[in-house]
């Protein structure tokens, strides 16, 4: 089978990649599928729609448009590897053949190591790690998803999006809006406040199988 994704970079922070199950809305407000929160995209900017077997990216009346190879576009079809821009956002679309029974997050991980290799999400001798089980784990361990059975967990973690983050990058400040729970999935997270000098209050440091973003979720 064939499944599709798109990979994105917000600066020289989060490298993202969503795989698309279905019309997947791009914008700048917090109704959109992928939320992306750059002043140079529009608060509801693009969509992407499957058409037959062909992903078509359609802006949605937006203040900079869809540029493609330098050129302003209204719609486009999409083949593997193109890239287009939204505003100042770079967006790559890809396919990837999968077998059927292969896991969607490690197949994710995979996508996003071989399109972003600067990233180093993984060494290779990482890459056979159970991702998925390990985020299973996790969400049976957070309280108001304890109660899933097996088969709502499974789609819960096939829906689940893989973010990659370099050291030293910010994942979420205070106010900002929360739609997700992170799981530490490798790696450490570091949890502070700034007092009114500007200096760090340590409040935790989070390792693997961890998360946060509950509440505000």
């Amino acid at each position: 089978m064939t499944n599709y994704y798109i990979s994105f970079q917000i600066g020289f922070e989060k490298k993202t990649v969503y795989r698309l199950q279905g019309p997947t809305t791009i914008g700048r407000g917090s109704d959109n599928t992928i939320t992306v929160p750059v002043p140079s995209v529009s608060r509801n900017h693009a969509k992407l729609t499957l058409k037959g077997d062909t992903w078509v990216v359609e802006d949605l009346k937006s203040a900079n448009g869809i540029v493609i190879d330098g050129k302003r576009v209204d719609k486009f079809a999409l083949k593997s590897n193109n890239s287009f821009k939204l505003g100042e956002v770079e967006f790559s679309f890809i396919e990837k053949e999968t077998s059927e029974d292969s896991h969607k997050l490690t197949d994710t991980v995979e996508i996003l190591s071989a399109s972003a290799a600067d990233l180093n999400i993984l060494a290779e001798k990482e890459k056979e790690v159970f991702w998925t089980e390990r985020l299973q784990d996790v969400l049976s361990a957070i309280p108001f998803f304890s109660s899933l059975d097996t088969v709502e967990r499974n789609e819960l973690t096939d829906a689940a999006t893989l973010h990659g983050f370099k050291a030293g990058e910010m994942i979420i400040r205070e106010g900002d809006p929360g739609r997700s729970i992170y799981v530490v999935l490798n790696g450490r997270v570091k949890v502070f406040l700034r007092d009114y000098h500007g200096s760090e209050l340590e409040l935790d440091i989070l390792s693997k199988s961890e998360f946060f973003g509950e509440i505000s979720f």
